[in-house]
């Protein structure tokens, strides 16, 4: 996985505006060793202050390699945040954000506008020797039939936009992860690594011919049983 200072400078055109807050060593060991608001937290809390501030409505915090999703107060508000103390909550509530300032992926606090995401509009995009070799929907727990009737046009979409960015890329092998928004523009959430920890979603495993295009992949209609069907236990 990247971090999105790695690829921002290239690419924030294409992304959420975004205010990174970098953190000295001392402020990290706040984080990774404080459960909730103290003292000595007060000048992150104010950082993260200033940076929700600077935008409308909610704000979206994480850090620079991780979300913390596996807060419970993450997962109670979805992610949106009004306030530095509620940031600054969650950050130090996750093992996931502690982790990645414990093995030093990290040193960023990262905040932006908040929005509410149709996870039927995720996609996972594959890029292997600078070409799209595949795409496939990232909710695959879900059929969805709109997606089915516009297949062609979202995938003509991100191929396009794709080969747009192309040269901007951190290397030939990547992933990005983009969402089509409801005025049909293409927004990039997230870039990963090739293979690895990196989920393949619904080509299901890395270890396959990646040099025939697959174009997008959905999840297809679950099929029903017809007939008498006898089940016997």
């Amino acid at each position: 996985m990247y971090c999105v200072s790695d690829w921002y400078l290239s690419l924030g055109l294409y992304t959420f505006p975004t205010l990174f807050i970098q953190l000295n060593n001392d402020e990290i060991e706040l984080i990774r060793n404080v459960e909730d608001c103290s003292n000595s937290s007060r000048n992150i809390i104010r950082k993260i202050d200033s940076a929700v501030t600077s935008f409308p409505g909610s704000s979206f915090i994480h850090v620079d390699y991780c979300a913390p999703t596996d807060s419970s107060l993450f997962q109670k508000g979805k992610g949106a945040i009004n306030s530095g103390k509620t940031g600054w909550n969650i950050l130090s509530q996750s093992e996931k954000v502690k982790k990645a300032f414990a093995e030093d992926k990290t040193k960023r606090i990262c905040v932006h506008p908040y929005r509410r995401i149709d996870h039927a509009r995720e996609f996972r995009v594959f890029t292997k020797a600078g070409t799209v070799v595949g795409v496939s929907q990232k909710d695959v727990a879900k059929h969805h039939p709109k997606l089915h009737k516009r297949r062609d046009f979202i995938q003509r979409k991100i191929y396009k936009f794709m080969k747009h960015i192309n040269s901007q890329l951190e290397t030939e092998d990547i992933i990005v992860d983009v969402y089509l928004t409801s005025q049909d523009e293409l927004m990039i959430l997230d870039t990963h690594s090739w293979g690895g920890a990196t989920n393949p979603l619904l080509f299901r495993d890395w270890d396959r011919d990646w040099s025939k295009n697959s174009g997008l992949v959905l999840v297809e209609k679950p099929e029903k049983l017809g007939g008498n069907v006898s089940v016997s236990f």
